[in-house]
């Protein structure tokens, strides 16, 4: 689940209860602004659309970032107002 208030990623089990969270507020890859778009692949990966960061950024299941790509730009290969992410 995306916590926009605290710009960060919430981990529950089946059972509702937290397992973990991660995320702050921050600019690049190191943090959120505004995540409007989470998606799971079958790897348990996720995938988070940094909305106010123009990025997509991946983790794993314990929060540590793996990829991210884009920026604040307008170029090729850079995103604006990234809101959401689906996975295949």
């Amino acid at each position: 689940m995306l916590d926009r208030k605290l710009n960060a990623v919430r981990i529950f089990n089946s059972d509702g209860v937290q397992m973990r969270m991660f995320g702050a507020r921050g600019s690049g890859s190191e943090g959120f602004d505004k995540p409007g778009g989470i998606a799971v692949d079958r790897q348990v990966n996720m995938y988070v659309a940094d909305t106010g960061n123009q990025m997509f950024k991946k983790f794993d299941l314990q929060g540590r970032l793996l990829e991210s790509a884009g920026s604040r730009e307008n170029g090729t290969g850079e995103f604006c107002e990234t809101c959401g992410i689906a996975v295949n």
